[in-house]
């Protein structure tokens, strides 16, 4: 696989919403084959974050322990920067099921003026 043309992964994000950081690769983990181990290198604890504009809301996306295939992604939403006491917290090998959950948070905090 040619990773200098890795694509992001789309993402439904509305609006009130900011990218801090974005690397979170269009690939399934479980199709990462020996050969292709150079992709673990993409999946750190640093892959996505984003914050609400209005709101003290940040989700934050990481793969967990970092670069080991036998890892998984963890996606994390905090209030008010507290990191220790998340609101909500979902840990899974999936891509899709984690883009979900993402797309999920997104909505859910957009719409809910409470959290």
């Amino acid at each position: 696989m040619n990773t200098k043309f890795i694509a992001l992964q789309p993402l439904r994000i509305s609006g009130g919403w900011y990218i801090i950081q974005n690397k979170f690769i269009d690939i399934e983990p479980s199709s990462i084959i020996s050969e292709d181990d150079r992709l673990w290198f993409h999946f750190t604890e640093d892959i996505l974050q984003l914050k609400h504009k209005q709101r003290n809301i940040i989700i934050d996306l990481g793969w967990y322990p970092d670069i080991d295939p036998n890892g998984n992604y963890r996606v994390v939403a905090v209030s008010n920067e507290d990191w220790e006491n998340p609101i909500d917290r979902f840990e899974s090998r999936s891509k899709k099921e984690i883009t979900n959950k993402i797309e999920y948070l997104i909505k859910k905090f957009s719409q809910n003026l409470h959290i």
